[in-house]
């Protein structure tokens, strides 16, 4: 095996935002199934990847002190899951710049992971194919597997089946701005499917019901606006009274559109051209105060 001849790489991990987010189901593995239409977005962290001399051990850091850069890292978990298929035969000094909130629902965690893997591959001089590493991206979790592909995707199952979308519905959303926006608290994932599982199934969504949706969506080629659905807001919105009071704002007094994400507690708000960006982030800010996490971005 060959090992490409460079110190460093330096690579972008994209956040994703959840269009729609529909959970239909529980899974024997104890996972949900899922079908939802995903979206990354240019709003990134950076990896840079160093490789070290013989001898040496893996190592992460971050600019964040709030990330746990121990061994349970998706990182170092990503490096110890590519070294089964491919032994890499050198170390890495990997420095995360965070841009990223940690437990937003933007998926900064999978997607650090995923940059990870392709950097690796990249050292290694692309040995394997995107379907080998879709293979230890769904290993390493259920969001990790969308990120092999940098372009908007529909997911199902726990989020291991991937289904591309056609050339110019990809090309038509490239571009589209994002407005993205949290409190400063964070939302346990394990937590709000758990909510579901509280309710007797009653809060799962109809599969027929939403592929019957979704697929419309895509033969139409329809504006993304007409997509926009999330089961999560039902679960989280009844424990933090606050984000249905900032989303219904936005979506009447501004007239965008305007969703959480995954889980949350991160939202999103698809921009028009003439919308006041500055009276929508004076609003916000009045809500949550002049440090919350407020970022304009748009779909790769």
């Amino acid at each position: 095996m060959s090992f490409k001849n460079c110190k460093e790489i330096v690579l972008s991990s994209p956040a994703k935002i959840n269009l729609l987010l529909a959970v239909i189901g529980k899974r024997a593995d104890n996972y949900h199934d899922l079908i939802s239409l995903v979206v990354p977005l240019q709003f990134s962290d950076t990896l840079f990847m160093t490789s070290l001399d013989t001898g040496e051990i893996d190592r992460l850091s971050c600019d964040d002190p709030q990330l746990d850069c121990g061994d349970q890292n998706l990182i170092l978990r990503a490096i110890a899951e590519y070294r089964v298929i491919n032994p890499i035969p050198y170390n890495f000094d990997i420095k995360l710049k965070k841009r990223i909130p940690l437990g937003s629902g933007l998926g900064g965690g999978s997607s650090n992971a995923v940059a990870t893997l392709k950097g690796l591959n990249m050292f290694a001089e692309n040995p394997l194919n995107d379907d080998e590493l879709m293979a230890i991206a769904i290993h390493l979790g259920s969001d990790c597997p969308l990120f092999i592909y940098s372009e908007p995707l529909i997911i199902r199952g726990r989020g291991e089946v991937l289904q591309r979308l056609p050339a110019d519905m990809v090309s038509g959303m490239s571009g589209l701005p994002i407005l993205l926006f949290k409190p400063d608290y964070r939302i346990d994932t394990a937590w709000a499917y758990r909510q579901f599982a509280k309710n007797d199934n009653q809060m799962f969504s109809l599969k027929n019901n939403v592929e019957s949706k979704l697929m419309n969506w895509v033969d139409n080629k329809d504006e993304i606006k007409n997509i926009l659905y999330s089961d999560m807001e039902r679960v989280v919105f009844g424990k933090h009274l606050d984000l249905p009071i900032v989303i219904e704002k936005i979506r009447t007094d501004f007239n965008l559109p305007c969703q959480l994400s995954g889980s949350g507690s991160a939202c999103f708000a698809l921009l028009s051209k003439n919308c006041n960006r500055e009276l929508i982030f004076d609003y916000i800010r009045s809500v949550w105060g002049s440090s919350t996490f407020i970022v304009e971005s748009s779909i790769i």
